[in-house]
């Protein structure tokens, strides 16, 4: 068995990390371990050419860049008083 050496901090939505919290408890899992579980089952599936998998990581590439663009505005608006 292979040691878990490495750490992956993810943000998530205080909504999604309820979910997470509740999914896991509804399975008798640690969050990490049912996180970690998730994250290995999408790794396969991408290896598989999964087109949703795909499509849900383009769509969270384009809300990142809205929300980042967003705060973006917000800082340049914040440090010129607009």
């Amino acid at each position: 068995m292979k040691k878990l050496d490495a750490k992956q901090v993810v943000p998530l939505t205080s909504d999604e990390a309820a979910e997470l919290r509740t999914a896991a408890k509804t399975r008798s899992l640690t969050q990490g371990l049912f996180a970690r579980t998730l994250v290995v089952d999408g790794l396969a599936r991408l290896a598989a050419g999964d087109a949703g998998l795909d499509a849900a990581i383009e769509a969270e590439k384009t809300a990142a860049a809205a929300r980042i663009s967003a705060g973006a505005r917000a800082a340049v608006a914040r440090r010129w008083e607009r």
